[in-house]
């Protein structure tokens, strides 16, 4: 009896420990939670990832006034844009990130691993090499003590169709005692979602490698043309059966070809209606591009995000020349259509005399301060040579641009596969370029 007794004790006890340890496991730790959605979470760790600085220059309003004759009357419009100002202000560039049990900071992979409820704060510290502590508010614009969010109560690295909730308000504390920390936190998410909890402990810290300049290599630019000459021709072949289908035939080729309203010019027959001088806007003008994208672009295709565009080219036939020109003024040769009201104003100059190779070559993060002085950049092929030219966009990017060679116009034909007949427009010429510029690096919403 006794031994049962005991054993009897010894299983409740057991079972009584496996419970409490269940229990305990379940109860949500007020020093390290967050409450998400009206659920609250455990909170096992943190990491403080430093990333290159954010670089603020501001921007100003710009107006460019397109004036040009329209039915022999003159007009002005007004493009509205911006270009760079002078308020330059750098801060420092952090990313909080909390993690429930199940995700980690890999440190390798300098990226959160696994799966569970996380929340990411992207912190503008006064100091760049420093998170200040200090309450810091919600705001997009990456000044002192402002941040912006992102948060998820179910985040799966694996998984990459996983968007976090992006933070639209609220407010951030970061405390520091010795090696420990304390992050209050209340938020809401663009959907109105309440986001509160808090964080007593240890953070990791780690040093994010990231490049500090960025280069394009092979960007080819096309040159922008006032207008482009397009000539729509069919074969003798097409036009023979034709004059079968119409009841001619037999009937002499070409005077058959006359008869129908074409013009004959040796093998070619051409059709005058569809054929023309247009606007360089759908053809092959590659002339405008895009630092964030890093690609050339025709005008009917970067309309469809005119704030993306920060370089613009231009050609001049009489003149066998380039000229770098700021997107808000590409309209006038564009029909001067509001559809292609590109708004960044871009400056450039020709770099200093004695910039060379090496200096290109040579070029980092600290060497992109320099002041620029408006000109009007011209490459001439008539005596071509490389050159370099100093830019900055009116997002406030300076760099370099280094024109390395160019390829004369040329025309191409191609079939159209709806009328049967050939399509010439012309190649516009080109440059050939390699761009620098101070690294614009986006971080992950979640890291």
């Amino acid at each position: 009896m006794k031994k049962k007794y005991l054993w009897g004790v010894a299983f409740c006890t057991l079972v009584c420990i496996w419970g409490c340890s269940d229990q305990d496991d379940n109860l949500i730790n007020p020093d390290k939670m967050i409450q998400m959605y009206g659920y609250p979470y455990n909170l096992q760790s943190g990491v403080i990832w430093q990333s290159n600085p954010n670089v603020i220059i501001s921007s100003i309003p710009y107006i460019y006034e397109d004036t040009y004759e329209k039915d022999g009357t003159p007009v002005t419009d007004r493009v509205e844009g911006f270009c760079a100002g002078d308020e330059r202000i750098e801060t420092g560039n952090f990313m909080l990130s909390l993690y429930e049990t199940g995700l980690y900071g890999n440190m390798e992979l300098e990226k959160a691993q696994g799966e569970g409820a996380c929340i990411c704060f992207h912190l503008a510290s006064p100091e760049l090499g420093e998170l200040v502590p200090g309450k810091y508010v919600f705001g997009t614009d990456k000044k002192p003590y402002t941040f912006i969010g992102y948060c998820s109560s179910d985040y799966n690295t694996q998984n990459k169709e996983n968007i976090p909730a992006a933070l639209s308000e609220g407010e951030v504390t970061v405390e520091k005692n010795g090696d420990n920390y304390r992050v209050v936190f209340q938020c809401k998410t663009t959907f109105g979602g309440d986001i509160a909890g808090e964080y007593n402990g240890t953070l990791q810290q780690h040093r994010v490698s990231q490049v500090s300049s960025t280069e394009y290599n092979n960007v080819s630019l096309s040159g922008l043309m006032d207008e482009v000459e397009i000539v729509m021709w069919y074969t003798g072949d097409v036009i023979r059966n034709i004059l079968d289908q119409i009841g001619l035939e037999g009937f002499p080729l070409k005077d058959g070809a006359e008869m129908i309203g074409l013009i004959v010019d040796g093998e070619k027959f051409i059709d005058p209606e569809n054929s023309g001088t247009d606007f360089d806007t759908e053809y092959n003008g590659m002339s405008l591009f895009s630092l964030s994208t890093g690609l050339s672009q025709i005008a009917n295709d970067a309309r469809k995000n005119k704030e993306q565009i920060d370089f613009a080219l231009t050609w001049n036939k009489e003149q066998e020349a380039f000229y770098f020109e700021s997107p808000i003024r590409i309209r006038s040769m564009l029909d001067h259509n509001s559809k292609y009201d590109f708004p960044c104003h871009t400056v450039y100059m020709n770099a200093p005399e004695g910039f060379s190779d090496t200096d290109f070559e040579n070029l980092s993060a600290d060497d992109f301060s320099f002041q620029i002085t408006e000109e009007k950049v011209k490459i001439s092929t008539a005596d071509f040579k490389p050159a370099y030219v100093f830019f900055q966009t009116g997002k406030g990017v300076l760099g370099v641009i280094k024109v390395k060679s160019y390829v004369p116009q040329d025309m191409k034909t191609e079939y159209d596969i709806y009328t049967g007949g050939y399509i010439d427009s012309p190649l516009n010429p080109s440059i050939q370029l390699e761009i620098k510029c101070p690294a614009v690096v986006a971080n992950p919403q979640i890291r």
